[in-house]
């Protein structure tokens, strides 16, 4: 959903991935919270630390109900990229316009 939104705001495939490397360290950094140490917990909002969670605890084990929050979490995110990509598809393809920054 993130590669979509950025899609639809460039004009050339060098400026997507001018925009897209930045936004995935971004969001993939937050990974190394799985690493211990101090409020690492707080990191659990992000997409790809919930995945790698539920990856770990499938592998190892662990408590069933956080699994189930991961999940939410997930699912909370898809939602919310998705109205966004939404809107902005309807403002780029339907509309026929509006800003490519």
């Amino acid at each position: 959903m993130f590669g979509c939104y950025i899609a639809m705001g460039s004009k050339t495939i060098n400026q997507y991935f001018g925009k897209v490397v930045p936004m995935m360290l971004v969001i993939i950094l937050p990974v190394f919270s799985l690493i211990e140490f101090p409020y690492n917990q707080l990191f659990g909002i992000f997409p790809s630390v919930s995945s790698a969670r539920m990856i770990m605890e499938a592998f190892f084990g662990g408590s069933g109900y956080l699994f189930y929050v991961w999940i939410l979490i997930m699912a909370l995110w898809n939602y919310l990229m998705f109205k966004v990509v939404v809107n902005k598809f309807e403002s780029y393809a339907i509309t026929g316009g509006g800003s490519n920054d």
